[in-house]
């Protein structure tokens, strides 16, 4: 009987132990948490502008959209009822109208059709960066469109 206590206690000894181990190795993990927080400024432009005061941009061929005599530059995909698009559009008309070294083309794109089969977007706004007639990068969405597009300046 006493070797059956003693071997009952043990037991409950190693469990109680096991399980405060078990609670004291999970709850030791280290973790590092980080928060970021973007501030975005509403600017307000004295001059509006409009796709239509950008002619010389818009690219209407859609076969054109890969084949502009840069050998480095932007598209700009939008669509004239998109939101975002139209949230950010001042802010990207402005900066595309003081750009001194880089080119960015307009596209407005209601449709997967009016995007070339080579080029990645599928949503809008969005940025594409081509070189050589090829995409190299995209930028999606009015956060990464702007944060991107400022720093051609």
């Amino acid at each position: 009987m006493m070797k059956k206590a003693f071997k009952l206690f043990d037991q409950k000894k190693i469990l109680i132990l096991l399980l405060f181990s078990l609670l004291f190795l999970t709850g030791c993990e280290m973790t590092t948490s980080t928060t970021t927080t973007i501030t975005r400024t509403t600017v307000t432009y004295l001059d509006v502008l409009d796709y239509q005061d950008f002619e010389e941009y818009i690219i209407l061929e859609v076969s054109d959209q890969l084949s502009m005599p840069e050998s480095v530059y932007y598209l700009y995909f939008y669509q004239l009822t998109c939101t975002h698009c139209n949230d950010i559009k001042q802010q990207v008309l402005h900066t595309i109208k003081d750009l001194e070294f880089n080119k960015v083309y307009l596209v407005e794109s209601p449709s997967f059709s009016d995007i070339h089969p080579d080029i990645s977007v599928t949503y809008t706004p969005s940025l594409v960066k081509v070189v050589l007639g090829e995409e190299v990068e995209i930028y999606v969405g009015p956060d990464d469109v702007i944060d991107f597009i400022i720093t051609l300046n």
